[in-house]
């Protein structure tokens, strides 16, 4: 008997540290959104590993306001995304679809370096790590695409996935259409943290995991010692 609780503290110790990790990992993926007037956000949405969502959830959290219609075993049609398209239930999903001009958000794929039309909808389609979707606003089908710009992910998202937090977040960067300005600036931009300061949060993020890996094997233990006592009492 005393092998098999020595044997079953060994296993206990050596999960820990891997639950411990699938719990603080997070996985990436690109979202681009074009408007019909050329402008474009993109946007990283980070999720945990041991999550399942589809690209309807993926422009969820994107925080861009949505209107879609469900279309039985289809899922949703994406009708309107911040204002631009058809508002149902006022008007049909695919309002401006009636004739000839087929105007929608149609929704496309980046895969090797090539924007790819899908049929399947946002509903239907699961998201893996590192993959990027486009929404576009304008003459869809698998013919003829409206144009996307195509980028990386490491253009929408950080080389490493930030420290975990309670609710996944969206990193949106924005890109209007190019203006002519009369007295041109040169931009600014803010400057990248040191790695002195990444590592900083690196730590801090990691030291609460390790105190909690810590106090989940004092309990452990103390909880067998205190079953052995009783035992043989």
């Amino acid at each position: 008997m005393r092998y098999l609780w020595i044997v079953f503290i060994a296993l206990v110790l050596l999960a820990i540290p891997s639950l411990l990790h699938a719990q603080t990992e997070l996985q990436q993926a690109g979202l681009l959104v074009q408007f019909e007037d050329g402008r474009a956000e993109s946007f990283c949405i980070n999720y945990q590993a041991d999550e399942t969502i589809t690209v309807e959830e993926l422009l969820r959290r994107s925080e861009l306001p949505v209107v879609v219609q469900a279309v039985g075993s289809m899922g949703a049609a994406v009708c309107q995304i911040d204002g631009q398209g058809c508002a149902f239930p006022a008007e049909p999903c695919f309002c401006q679809c009636m004739g000839p001009d087929c105007r929608y958000w149609g929704l496309q794929q980046l895969v090797d370096g090539e924007w790819r039309y899908l049929n399947r909808g946002a509903t239907g389609t699961q998201v893996k790590a590192g993959e990027i979707y486009g929404f576009a606003w304008g003459n869809n089908s698998p013919s003829a695409v409206s144009s996307l710009p195509v980028r990386e992910l490491a253009d929408f998202c950080p080389i490493e996935a930030p420290p975990p937090s309670a609710e996944p977040v969206a990193q949106v960067a924005s890109q209007a259409p190019a203006t002519p300005a009369a007295n041109p600036e040169p931009p600014t931009t803010a400057a990248p943290p040191s790695q002195s300061e990444a590592a900083s949060n690196a730590d801090a993020g990691s030291s609460w995991i390790s105190y909690l890996g810590f106090g989940l094997i004092v309990l452990l233990l103390g909880g067998l010692v205190l079953f052995a006592k009783r035992k043989r009492a």
